[in-house]
């Protein structure tokens, strides 16, 4: 049975869905700087003392957190052109077109 998410992180996912990450510079970039740019904008939903806990009885030495920046971009992947995932680690962000 999955771990359910504490109310921080379904909150920072809700705030990065209803921002669909347009903060992130255009560009190729590496999840490092996704997860960067997600801590510095949103530094108070960003629990990097809370580990991941789906690895059962395997150490993780990775924030929640993470997990759910990860999350956001490969539904919005799937939503839109302007994600796209390029190779392991490694993310498109294309140009924003206001119609």
């Amino acid at each position: 049975m999955p771990n359910e998410r504490r109310p921080l992180e379904v909150t920072l996912c809700q705030t990065l869905l209803e921002c669909r990450l347009d903060f992130i510079e255009r560009g190729d970039r590496t999840t490092d700087e996704i997860y960067d740019s997600v801590s510095n904008l949103y530094p108070h939903l960003c629990d990097n003392e809370y580990l991941c806990p789906h690895h059962g009885d395997r150490p993780s030495y990775k924030p929640e957190w993470h997990h759910v920046v990860r999350d956001v971009l490969n539904r919005l992947k799937t939503e839109t052109t302007v994600i796209q995932h390029i190779q392991h680690r490694k993310w498109y962000f294309g140009e924003i077109i206001n119609l």
